[in-house]
């Protein structure tokens, strides 16, 4: 017979009981930091993909979105310089975000700016950038700014302004000892978990064709100059070495949202997923995607390891 009452004791624990929200803030720093750099490479060619005079006009973007998607340039007319100063806006968000300056405002604009750009041009988009949209908005909702953060230092060490400089942070509890300890209600690094197991859902059962199970796929991938930063002959002109790529693809995909879950398998999960997506990062043209996903990992760390390898790095609360 199901015991309701522990089902509903698990689901509380899992979602609502109050932990240590580290690695929800280390992965606020490295998200910004990899925004940053993403966005800044696409400068050059801002005009290309989003202005109003770029290759997809305003009107046939309305259309590829949605009547009801949102995005400033759907408000405003994306002249090339509303795109610019929008571009340098979502930067400088991503650095405060990345510092943790008034945090949720940096994550809500680096959200909307974000939402913005990805309705603009849909035609250029790819799974990155969907992930990059949810996650500023579970920063924005959850804590990322309870730790390593300026906010975190100010409210800490400026006594006078503590009630004035909240910043929403009403769902932090803290413990008062010999050194204060945050514990938040983990909820939205529980949902960005579950974002980031939906991606490897999506990613594994899109290999649905018949090079993926007969072994070759990983043969045509790389093969293909669009996606290719360079060939490297002997490992995918090898049948063995194209096998072994393909399948290890599919079940190391596969492990990321089923084996995960699992405490005792969750360090050789990551490591595997790891080693999946450096592999991608130097032999394919897809470099801050691989790096987003190395980085949302973080979030399946044990707050105890992120907290230590953070005492190392000298991060100050």
């Amino acid at each position: 017979m199901i015991d309701a009452e522990k089902i509903r004791s698990l689901w509380q624990r899992i979602w609502f009981e109050p932990t240590s929200p580290a690695p929800f803030c280390i992965y606020r720093i490295a998200f910004g930091a990899i925004l940053l750099l993403a966005t800044a490479s696409k400068l050059f060619d801002i005009n290309l993909w989003y202005s109003s005079n770029g290759i997809i006009s305003v009107a046939t973007a309305k259309q590829f979105a949605g009547p009801n998607s949102l995005s400033l340039f759907f408000l405003i007319e994306p002249t090339s310089q509303v795109v610019l100063i929008s571009m340098l806006v979502l930067m400088l968000a991503s650095v405060t975000l990345s510092i943790g300056y008034k945090t949720r405002l940096s994550a809500f604009l680096v959200w909307f700016l974000a939402l913005s750009l990805n309705n603009r041009n849909q035609a250029i988009l790819n799974c990155g950038d969907i992930f990059t949209q949810i996650s500023a908005l579970l920063l924005v909702l959850g804590p990322a700014g309870a730790m390593y953060s300026v906010d975190s230092w100010n409210k800490k060490h400026s006594s006078a302004n503590r009630e004035s400089e909240r910043d929403a942070t009403d769902e932090i509890k803290t413990i008062q000892g010999d050194n204060d300890k945050v514990l938040c209600e983990p909820w939205a690094q529980r949902l960005l978990q579950v974002q980031i197991a939906a991606v490897y859902v999506a990613g594994f059962f899109w290999k649905y064709g018949a090079s993926w199970w007969n072994g070759t796929a990983t043969y045509y991938a790389m093969n293909t100059k669009a996606y290719v930063l360079w060939k490297t002959p002997y490992i995918f002109d090898q049948l063995w070495t194209i096998q072994l790529t393909t399948w290890s693809t599919l079940a190391i995909e596969f492990s990321l949202f089923t084996l995960i879950w699992i405490r005792e398998l969750r360090p050789w999960v990551l490591l595997a997923g790891l080693a999946l997506h450096i592999g991608l990062l130097f032999t394919m043209n897809f470099a801050f995607l691989q790096l987003l996903m190395i980085a949302s990992y973080i979030n399946f760390l044990s707050p105890a390891t992120v907290e230590k390898f953070a005492g190392k790095l000298r991060l100050q609360i």
